[in-house]
Formats: C-alpha cells, sequence, structure tokens
C-alpha cells in the first residue's frame, strides 16, 4: 500500500510514478540514528563486505503545470517495516531490491500486483550496521571517514549473504537524461 502524509495531492502523483516511473537508486549503505533524543547514535547501516545494492525508488518531474522555467526531477525511496536486524535501530526502513527483481522493478509493463511482491518478498533483509561519527548530521559534511567505525558500542553486526550489484548502467533511472550512478550514500531521515 502506498500511503503519503503530505497531502492527496502528492499521494496521487506518487501512484503515478508508481505505475511508470520506478528507479533503483544506487547506494552502497545508509544512516539511521539510535538512542534517546538528545544521545541519538549516528547508525551505517550496509550490506555484508559494503557491496552496492539498489533502493527501490521512484521519479517525478515537476513543472507546475508548464508554469516552471525548468522542470524539476525528484525522486524518493520506498520504506517498509525494519527488518528484525534493525528493529533496535528504527521502525521503519528503506526497501533495497534483491538484484534478481531489478530488470522487473523498472520495466514499465511489470503488473501492479507483480510489483507489489516484488515490494513483499523480493529485498533484502538483514543487515550490519555499526556506530559512525555524529559529523554525519551536518550536511556540511562529505567525506569517506564519516562511515568509520567510531568507538562508541552502540548495536550488533548482524551475518548475512547478497549477490553482487551488476549492470548498473542498465538499471539506473529510465528514460531520465539526469546521472545519478554517482551517487555514493543516500541519507534517510
Amino acid at each position: 500500500m502506498l500511503t503519503d502524509r503530505t497531502g492527496s495531492e502528492q499521494l496521487e502523483a506518487v501512484r503515478n510514478a508508481f505505475k511508470k516511473r520506478r528507479c533503483l537508486i544506487p547506494a552502497d549503505g545508509f544512516y539511521e540514528w539510535k538512542g534517546k533524543a538528545g544521545q541519538k547514535q549516528p547508525m551505517f547501516i550496509t550490506l555484508p563486505g559494503e557491496k552496492q545494492f539498489g533502493f527501490a525508488g521512484l521519479w517525478e518531474v515537476w513543472d507546475d503545470k508548464g508554469k516552471a522555467d525548468e522542470p524539476l526531477y525528484t525522486c524518493t525511496i520506498i520504506t517498509t517495516d525494519a527488518s528484525p536486524s534493525i528493529q533496535d535501530i528504527h521502525n521503519r526502513m528503506p526497501v533495497i531490491l534483491e538484484p534478481e527483481a531489478f530488470e522487473k522493478w523498472i520495466d514499465e509493463e511489470t503488473p501492479n500486483e507483480a510489483l507489489k511482491e516484488i515490494l513483499r518478498s523480493q529485498f533484502h533483509k538483514d543487515f550490519t550496521s555499526r556506530p559512525v561519527s555524529k559529523a554525519v548530521n551536518s550536511a556540511q559534511n562529505n567525506s569517506a571517514d564519516l562511515i568509520k567505525k567510531t568507538k562508541t558500542t552502540v548495536g550488533q553486526v548482524a551475518p548475512w549473504g547478497t549477490t553482487p550489484l551488476e549492470h548498473w548502467d542498465s538499471c539506473i533511472i529510465p528514460d531520465l537524461h539526469t546521472d545519478f550512478s554517482a551517487i555514493l550514500r543516500v541519507r534517510v531521515l
């Protein structure tokens, strides 16, 4: 089920994008915060070996009904209830598709029921996490040091396995002339 807390116009846009504008958003990890307000510890969550993966996403073009000078290209990451491996960190998580689901996910001809089944069953459920520097709390900080483990010991590592991501060139946002292949991290707030 697609839900949106911002209003019916945005929800309609999401429904339309779900039908025809699905994408994969490449990443090799994401951040989530664990703990009580004022004491939250940022955690870096990833697949084993920090292999690349694809978030299930939707994309949209906004042009203010033809009034905008330039169209605005946006994307969103689909989320679901957190799997047991990260429930102690957060109650939601992004849908990270299994590589076998990539082609069907971005194929405009895939029926809605098949898409819903992909979202229910063809995604990663086990994760590994580690505490990282609170420097990730500022968007001005952007370096590989942000994902290094800190001395804080919060959470446990969950064992699991996956298939490495291949062929990103054919899996990025179809028919969108924007290069998203340079995306390294996606912060999920």
